[in-house]
């Protein structure tokens, strides 16, 4: 019996983690998921950050975007994209 409360436990951990999943990409989809990308330098200090709640394109080391003011951005480097 513990075994399969142990493994029923396991299941529904992975399924709470799979939804998080679809809910996440649903709202990346839609623009409801706030962005954050920063761009850093080679000595690991922070050159620019941008806020955006639209999707943003990778194509090999360049991303672009549309930040929140309406630019469009291009970037290429060392940068980290938070999605929130």
């Amino acid at each position: 019996m513990s075994k399969v409360l142990i493994l029923m436990s396991v299941l529904l951990l992975t399924a709470c983690g799979e939804v998080d999943n679809v809910v996440n990409d649903v709202k990346s989809s839609t623009g409801l998921l706030n962005r954050t990308v920063t761009l850093y330098a080679n000595d690991g200090h922070a050159i620019k950050t941008w806020n955006t709640d639209n999707l943003v394109n990778y194509n090999g080391p360049v991303a672009a975007f549309v930040d929140k003011q309406g630019t469009n951005v291009r970037i290429s480097g060392t940068f980290i994209v938070e999605g929130k």
